[in-house]
């Protein structure tokens, strides 16, 4: 139908038989309808005013032929039925107007705990709808109608506008829906009315379509659980608002929450789904209707109540940042895909837990910031001819719990880091927290009973620093020095070292180090032994230190630079040849040596004097004629020097003399008598010393020497 405002009236109904007096309103009600007791395969039990009990394992039931259930009816404008007959109406209500978003009863479960939901449509020329309801039970024709109205070459296009609203209802609780089909078909198997889900069959959500009292009256109408099956007015124009069909979208929304198990809700300002008016100035479920939603079925994270099934949202490496609780389009002012719901009792002991699980490349500092979500809205009930009141309760949906957000280590037994510090309505944060590499756990609590859903946002980032150790490599020799950038919010560091690259290994070499220090030398290590070392930071918060980097850093003493050993050789013993007063000695420390290097000098002294300083082990020096101490000293490439000394001694050479004293180029007779007449007083030509034995005097010893050199004697 189209509406002049763009709202319809949406009524619900508990299984009363009522029916329509013509088009503007309705007939008054009759008697309940009476049935003898009887008694059902299923365990239920029909009592004599036609209520039929729940099944022996106490879930609600529904299905039986005779038994309509709650049926929801939505109005369109211009209805005006007598006060007596809305009172009759409200007084079949189910549940009341008493409690925001309404909540009724859910499909078979926990409140709070998510649900597998399948919907199919039922095909057309079979009876559909609750007999004693307005419309009968009369053959359906939902695909020939909406054919008609939309192009039997377009079917897709509006079974896709059904398909929204249940993807739109999965994004915002923990409803998981899947479409049946049958027989290759776009329909399901056609049972009866009330029939119940069977898999690969059809649906526990079964809708069908047809005349229900012509145009501008009822809409359509749905069913409570455990029964979700909905009737649509053929007489509508479904396809108007070609744009997006929210009209058609938001009643099978809106009816489709009847069959999540809400009533309506007041006052009707066009900003709730469940409200007894539908507008088309929103999309879909809103804040209230959300929610309602998530504390009968969670959220669409659910089941995460526990560590061991908490919700993974994968990996986190650099930079990684997530906002969990954004709704994708269309938006919804103060809401969130997210929530924790309240407990079947009033204490906070079995409230929602919401647990959440990050793996991280690499240790990092988390940020975790978990933001209530909700405004202040008046909750006004319901009169008995449908209208609104104008005064009730206002609620803040946004203080209903006091959040608490906590990050664990990966089992969930080790608190890192809990933050319970603002009052119910106000953000809670962690920064700077450091993380283990691998698994840790968020945990998102409420510190007081809730009484109604706490819609939340989380916002999560790991940071862009990597924390690698360094670790020296044999620079120095008192030890392996280690260091490491400062953590944030450091109460104190742990030095670990192992054999291997093993971190579960390691053992602690430097503990209990103060927060201030980036730095520890490992004095225990073996030198020249390679280790491989882990740092471990404690952060407020917690007792527990925390990894680093849990890739080991190497890192090695330096072995002792051993001395050189100096060899200045053999003591050296040397004539003076030439007479000259001294001699050339070659010096040779070649035999020194380094066992851990090389040498890469020698130095040789005598005394206080510097003979030579070479970097080969040989060199010439000029002794004179006497006794040398004389000192090798030898450096190697590490600055390391050892000492040797030898003796040098240079003797004089013998005398030497030149019996060709007539310089003929002989020593013969010659020559003797040359120095004969040298000696007698004769002339000396050739200039030579007549003192041949040089005893100081000139007479016949000399001549007597020179014979006896030129027979082949020495020198005298």
């Amino acid at each position: 139908m189209k509406l002049s405002t763009g709202v319809m009236a949406l009524l619900v109904l508990a299984g009363t038989s009522v029916g329509l007096a013509g088009p503007s309103g309705w007939r008054a009600f009759g008697p309940a309808q009476s049935y003898p007791e009887l008694c059902f395969e299923d365990g239920r039990v029909m009592d004599s005013k036609g209520n039929v009990g729940p099944t022996i394992d106490g879930r609600p039931a529904s299905g039986d032929p005779l038994d309509a259930g709650p049926a929801a009816l939505c109005f369109a404008e211009g209805s005006n039925p007598t006060t007596e007959e809305w009172q009759a109406i409200q007084q079949a209500l189910q549940g009341g107007y008493q409690s925001r978003y309404n909540a009724s009863q859910r499909w078979a479960g926990t409140p709070g705990d998510p649900i597998d939901l399948t919907w199919s449509f039922v095909p057309d020329g079979i009876a559909w709808g609750n007999s004693g309801s307005p419309g009968g039970q009369i053959a359906r024709n939902l695909f020939s109608r909406m054919d008609q109205l939309f192009g039997a070459a377009n079917r897709q296009t509006w079974i896709l506008q059904f398909q929204r609203v249940f993807d739109r209802w999965a994004v915002v609780t923990g409803v998981n829906y899947t479409r049946v089909t049958f027989g290759g078909n776009e329909w399901d198997d056609g049972a009866a009315w009330g029939s119940a889900g069977q898999s690969g069959r059809r649906g526990d959500i079964r809708i069908g379509m047809h005349n229900i009292d012509g145009q501008n009256n009822i809409l359509a109408y749905n069913q409570f659980p455990s029964n979700g099956d909905m009737v649509i007015d053929s007489s509508e124009n479904w396809a108007q608002g070609a744009s997006n069909y929210t009209f058609l979208r938001n009643v099978v929304a809106h009816e489709h929450g009847h069959g999540l198990g809400f009533s309506h809700v007041c006052p009707a300002s066009a900003t709730k789904l469940m409200e007894p008016f539908i507008s088309t100035a929103y999309d879909g479920p809103q804040q209230d209707d959300i929610r309602g939603g998530q504390e009968f079925y969670g959220d669409n994270f659910e089941p995460n109540d526990t560590a061991n099934t908490a919700t993974d949202l994968g990996s986190f490496t650099a930079g990684t940042s997530m906002v969990l609780g954004n709704l994708p389009f269309p938006s919804v002012t103060q809401a969130s895909g997210v929530g924790l719901s309240p407990g079947s009792s009033a204490a906070s002991s079995d409230d929602d837990i919401d647990w959440y699980r990050i793996s991280v490349d690499v240790p990092r500092l988390l940020a975790v910031s978990v933001t209530p979500v909700g405004s202040s809205y008046l909750d006004v009930d319901q009169n008995a001819d449908s209208s609104c009141q104008t005064s009730g309760t206002t609620v803040n949906a946004g203080t209903q719990a006091n959040l608490v957000v906590t990050v664990t280590s990966s089992t969930g037994t080790t608190t890192l880091r809990l933050a319970d510090n603002t009052a119910a309505g106000v953000t809670e944060s962690i920064t700077n927290l450091l993380l283990n590499q691998g698994v840790n756990l968020v945990r998102v609590t409420s510190s007081v009973a809730m009484s109604q859903t706490q819609l939340y946002r989380m916002s999560i980032s790991t940071g862009n620093d990597s924390f690698v150790p360094t670790a020296s490599d044999g620079t120095f020799t008192d030890g392996v020095h280690i260091s490491w950038p400062a953590i944030t919010e450091a109460t104190g560091y742990i030095v670990t070292r192992a054999n291997s690259d093993s971190f579960g290994v390691s053992v602690q070499v430097g503990p209990n180090l103060a927060a201030s220090t980036t730095s520890f030398i490992d004095t225990s290590a073996n030198p020249g032994q390679t280790y491989f070392y882990f740092v471990r930071a404690q952060q407020s918060g917690a007792t527990t230190f925390r990894y680093i980097s849990q890739v080991g850093e190497p890192g090695f003493r330096g072995v002792p630079n051993q001395a050189p050993t100096a060899n200045a050789g053999a003591n050296i013993t040397v004539t003076d040849s030439d007479n000259s007063g001294g001699e050339s000695v070659l010096l040779n420390g070649s035999l020194s040596q380094d066992a851990d290097g090389s040498i890469v000098g020698y130095r040789w002294t005598e005394g206080a004097t510097l003979l030579a300083d070479v970097a080969t082990p040989q060199t010439t020096v000029s002794f004179v004629v006497g006794v040398h101490t004389v000192q090798l000293l030898v450096t190697d490439n590490q600055g390391a020097t050892g000492t040797d000394t030898l003796t040098v001694t240079v003797l004089a050479g013998e005398p030497v003399c030149d019996p060709d004293l007539n310089q003929d180029g002989n020593a013969d007779q010659g020559d003797i008598d040359y120095l004969v007449n040298v000696v007698a007083g004769g002339e000396n030509s050739t200039g030579i010393d007549p003192d041949f034995n040089q005893d100081g005097n000139v007479d016949q010893g000399d001549i007597d020497s020179l014979i006896n050199v030129v027979a082949g004697g020495p020198c005298p």
